[in-house]
């Protein structure tokens, strides 16, 4: 998906499921990221599988300014100085996850949520407790009028979850392989 089409699936204070294959997954990642830092002011990126650092890095070399993006890390044990982040356990820590939401809506105010990926969070968690925990996570990012775009691997879209996180989604955007 090039840039120009990836913006038209930007609107302010709406969620976006995007699936795409795995294969493109982390180039379509840094051109989404690229597309939300020209339209939003505070973006809160939620990460359950790559480091802060290294997404930081990436999106730095990438032309993004990470000045305005606030890192929720799942991974990493040590926060990386000159980097806005919060570390949390794990990908299964599901309370931590929503307080450290509910911290950067409430200090940082931000209007825009990445969170990457709900393919990684179906490894650690049952269907329906996530499906619940997406559902009210979706009506506080409404609340405020947050957009949001939850991402997920093509090869996970029978899931339940991913079925279930369409439905609270304005629209759904499946990114293919380009040629």
């Amino acid at each position: 998906m090039d840039e120009k089409d990836m913006e038209k699936a930007v609107s302010k204070g709406k969620i976006v499921l995007l699936v795409m294959p795995s294969d493109v997954y982390y180039e379509e990642m840094k051109k989404l990221m690229r597309v939300l830092s020209k339209r939003f002011k505070n973006i809160c990126y939620i990460s359950l599988n790559r480091p802060h650092n290294i997404l930081a890095r990436a999106f730095r070399e990438y032309g993004i300014d990470v000045k305005r993006i606030f890192f929720i890390d799942a991974v990493s044990k040590q926060p990386e100085p000159d980097i806005k982040v919060l570390l949390i356990p794990s990908p299964r820590s599901l309370m931590e996850l929503d307080t450290g939401i509910e911290e950067i809506i409430m200090g940082m105010g931000a209007d825009c949520f990445v969170f990457d990926s709900l393919s990684t969070i179906l490894l650690y968690g049952d269907s329906l407790v996530l499906t619940k925990f997406f559902h009210v996570l979706s009506l506080k990012l409404r609340s405020i009028n947050a957009s949001a775009f939850f991402t997920a691997l093509e090869k996970h879209v029978s899931s339940n979850l991913i079925s279930d996180i369409s439905m609270f989604a304005d629209s759904v955007v499946r990114v293919d392989r380009e040629l």
